[in-house]
This record gives C-alpha cells, sequence and structure tokens, in this order.
C-alpha cells in the first residue's frame, strides 16, 4: 500500500460515510473510470478507527506493476 501511496494511487476518503451503500456506490463509480484510484475510507459511520480498502487493484495497470518492481513506463497493455 506504501508504494501505492507514493505514486499517487490512493485517494484518501476523510468524509464520514455510511458502510452498507454508500461505500459501495463511491467505489463502483470512481472504479468505472480507466486508470482510477484506489479507495481508502478513513472515516466509516459506525466503525470508529477502522479504515477500508476499496479498488486495491482496480483498472490501473501501475498499481498491478508496482508490487513486481517495474518502472510506470514499461507497465503498458497491449491494447
Amino acid at each position: 500500500m506504501e508504494k501505492a501511496d507514493a505514486i499517487g494511487e490512493i485517494k484518501r476518503i476523510t468524509a464520514e460515510v455510511d458502510p452498507d451503500l454508500e461505500m459501495s456506490t463511491i467505489a463502483y463509480l470512481s472504479g468505472k473510470r480507466v486508470g482510477s484510484p484506489a479507495l481508502l475510507f478513513e472515516n466509516i459511520n459506525g466503525h470508529p478507527g477502522r479504515k477500508a480498502l476499496y479498488n486495491m487493484l482496480g483498472n490501473s495497470v501501475n498499481r498491478v506493476a508496482s508490487p513486481s518492481g517495474k518502472p510506470r513506463e514499461r507497465a503498458r497493455t497491449n491494447s
């Protein structure tokens, strides 16, 4: 997660969100965009001190390639 955060691939959501419908709706809408960031929800209603990471791989070739140590410019698809 530190590598993804360092390359700007994690969006921190600090506003209070409802865990039942709101978090999944935000993640779904965000995930429809190619290259969308992973979402780290940091203020979950009814779960103080808990965090949740959504779309950790999602639509980002950079996040998938990052653990392999390959440079971002080499992490490309064939399409």
